[in-house]
C-alpha cells in the first residue's frame, strides 16, 4: 500500500506534468485554428523575423528557452515557434510582410507584446 503522502505527491506531480504537456503543441496543431492576430508591416520578412527573435520576449518551458526561428527562403516564409505559440512571417513583396500569430496556452498579452516589437522593428526603432 502506498502511504497517503506519497500518493498525494504522485497525483499532484502527474497532474502538473500532464498540464505542461498539454500546453506544448506542434506547429501543425497550432495552425489548425484561425490566427489569433495578424498584421502587415513595411519590412522584409527575414529582417522582421530576426528582429522580433532578437528583441521579443523569450518563452521558457521547463526553464529552457523554447523560441526557435526558422527561415524558408524558397517559400518566402519564416516561422518563430515557441511550443505555445507560432508566428508566421509571409513575404508579400520585397518590402512587405504579413505576420500571423497562432497560440495555445500563451496569453494574448504575450502575442500583443510580440506585435509591439514587430511594429518597432518595422519602423527601424530596434536593431
Amino acid at each position: 500500500m502506498i502511504p497517503r503522502m506519497d500518493l498525494t505527491w504522485l497525483l499532484a506531480s502527474s497532474l502538473l506534468l500532464s498540464g505542461c504537456m498539454y500546453l506544448v503543441k506542434t506547429k501543425a496543431d497550432l495552425q489548425r485554428q484561425p490566427p489569433s492576430r495578424t498584421g502587415e508591416y513595411d519590412s522584409n520578412y527575414q529582417q522582421l523575423a530576426k528582429c522580433s527573435d532578437d528583441h521579443g520576449e523569450p518563452i521558457s518551458i521547463d526553464f529552457q528557452r523554447k523560441n526557435v526561428t526558422t527561415v524558408y527562403p524558397e517559400l518566402g516564409r519564416a516561422e518563430m515557434y515557441a511550443g505555445v505559440f507560432l508566428l508566421v512571417f509571409e513575404r508579400l513583396d520585397d518590402a512587405r510582410t504579413k505576420v500571423s500569430a497562432f497560440r495555445h496556452g500563451a496569453s494574448m498579452s504575450v502575442v500583443d507584446r510580440y506585435f509591439d516589437v514587430l511594429e518597432k522593428c518595422s519602423r527601424g526603432e530596434l536593431g
